[in-house]
């Protein structure tokens, strides 16, 4: 299933090309239908000669139930983490994750809702803003 993915930490390098690196950093709670770990990671991007450097560190709950998975994030603040010198620090707001489940009832499809709720610590036209690339509007100043 899709879930299988998006729980992997690792798997989060297919999905973005600025991510230079992502670690869980601690287990908090492990069931057979529950996950909640600390995890980070850190994005970098260049395009021309602007370089921008953006890293966050969240919470994440994994759930499974009634034949649906739910994986919710939110940030966190850490001393033993902080942000490496020169690097923006992006804030995942309450409310971002993921939900899926079987599409149509089928075994072999499945349904992804993504909700995202984060401020990526730069200013951004209306125009980025519907254009909606992360890796543009990591590159704003």
């Amino acid at each position: 299933m899709v879930a299988n993915f998006v729980a992997n930490i690792e798997s989060t390098y297919a999905l973005n090309n600025t991510l230079v690196r992502a670690k869980c950093l601690k287990v908090l709670h492990q069931s057979e239908n529950c996950l909640d770990y600390i995890g980070y990671q850190y994005h970098e991007a260049t395009k021309c000669l602007v370089h921008a450097k953006r890293d966050n560190l969240y919470f994440v709950r994994c759930i499974y139930t009634n034949g649906k998975y739910v994986q919710s994030a939110i940030s966190i603040e850490h001393h033993d983490v902080p942000s490496p010198p020169g690097t923006t620090r992006i804030l995942i707001h309450a409310g971002s994750g993921w939900v899926m489940e079987p599409y149509q009832g089928s075994e072999s499809q499945t349904m992804v809702t993504y909700v995202a709720h984060v401020w990526l610590a730069v200013p951004f036209s209306m125009t980025m803003r519907e254009r909606g690339t992360f890796e543009a509007t990591m590159m704003l100043h």
